[in-house]
């Protein structure tokens, strides 16, 4: 029997979500700091980024980053912005996986009863 583990997340959303803008912003500044600068990229910034696409937003930190976005923020402040969040706690909702996790249903189909008449 083959064992098979599913990673609940990774899913950025629409293409006009806070998430798919701040994750692509990031890809393109890590990218172009990786070409032009590599001493200036760090760990902090490389896990903020992989945090934004693992996980979802909490409330706050995409309401900040949303209203950051309109108004026009550059490459480098929505970094810093992000990884400042990210240290304090206040931009993903990381759930951690337990080892002994339950298996859950993930599809219920056929299994309810019918009622008798």
């Amino acid at each position: 029997m083959q064992r098979q583990d599913y990673q609940v997340g990774g899913q950025l959303g629409g293409r006009a979500s806070t998430r798919e803008k701040v994750y692509l912003r990031l890809a393109a500044y890590i990218s172009r700091l990786k070409r032009e600068t590599p001493l200036f990229l760090t760990r902090d910034l490389e896990l903020a980024m992989d945090d934004v696409y693992r996980y979802p937003l909490q409330r706050e930190a995409m309401e900040n980053l949303s209203r950051q976005l309109r108004l026009e923020i550059g490459d480098e402040d929505l970094a810093r912005l992000v990884v400042a969040l990210r240290i304090e706690e206040r931009l993903s909702k990381i759930q951690e996986e337990s080892e002994n996790q339950e298996p859950r249903i993930l599809c219920s189909l056929g299994l309810f009863d019918l009622p008798t008449s």
